[in-house]
C-alpha cells in the first residue's frame, strides 16, 4: 500500500493543475479492484484527471482503487496521489459510464452503483419522503427505479429460492439416512 502524507504530496497550487477542480461534494462508493470490499466516501472536488476525496475511517486504503460516482452514474479506475487520515487523493486512470452497456468495465461497478441508489432512496423514505419524492432526490426517474428495483428483487427472490432448495435438500438427505440407516455424511 502506498499511502503518502499530505506533507509529503508535492505543494500544489489551484493554479498549477492541469484541470480545473469543481467543488462539489458527491456521494461515491470507494472499492478494492476485485470490488470485494466497497466503502462509503464523499468526493469534496473533481477534476477530469482526479478528486479529492473524504473517508470515513483512518484506515490505509490500497494503491489502486474504483472510485464511484453514485450522482453521475460514473465509476473511474484511480491511483491513489496522496493519503491522510480521512482525506485521499486520486489521479483518474480509466473512465467507466455505468448507464451505457459495455463489455470493457467489471460487472461488479454497476450492481455498486444501483444498491447505492437503492440505498438512497431507502433512506430517504424512511426519513419521512415519499416515494416519488426519494426517487426524484435520488436522480432517478420512477421507470428507472421500477427497474431497478426490480432487478434488486430478482436478484433477492432467486437467493430466496436458492436458501429454500438447500434447506429442503438437507431435509431430504436426513430422512434418506434415516431410511436407509446411513448417517448424513455416509450418503455425500
Amino acid at each position: 500500500m502506498r499511502n503518502q502524507s499530505l506533507a509529503e504530496a508535492p505543494a500544489q497550487t489551484q493554479d498549477a493543475r492541469k484541470a480545473a477542480r469543481k467543488r462539489i461534494p458527491l456521494s461515491a462508493k470507494m472499492l478494492d479492484l476485485a470490488g470485494k470490499s466497497a466503502i462509503d466516501c464523499t468526493i469534496q472536488d473533481m477534476s477530469l484527471v482526479g478528486a479529492q476525496v473524504s473517508l470515513p475511517t483512518a484506515q490505509p486504503i490500497p494503491e489502486s482503487v474504483y472510485l464511484i460516482d453514485v450522482t453521475n452514474c460514473v465509476a473511474y479506475k484511480a491511483n491513489v496521489a496522496w493519503w491522510r487520515p480521512h482525506l485521499a487523493g486520486f489521479a483518474f486512470q480509466e473512465r467507466f459510464p455505468l448507464d451505457e452497456e459495455t463489455d470493457t468495465r467489471p460487472a461488479f461497478l454497476k450492481r455498486v452503483w444501483v444498491e447505492a441508489k437503492l440505498e438512497q432512496v431507502d433512506s430517504l423514505t424512511a426519513h419521512g419522503r415519499s416515494l416519488p419524492e426519494a426517487v426524484q432526490m435520488a436522480g432517478l426517474s420512477g421507470t428507472t427505479y421500477a427497474q431497478l428495483n426490480s432487478e434488486r428483487a430478482h436478484e433477492n427472490d432467486l437467493m430466496l429460492r436458492l436458501w429454500k432448495l438447500e434447506t429442503e435438500n438437507a431435509a431430504l438427505r436426513q430422512m434418506v439416512a434415516e431410511l436407509t440407516g446411513k448417517t448424513v455424511s455416509e450418503l455425500g
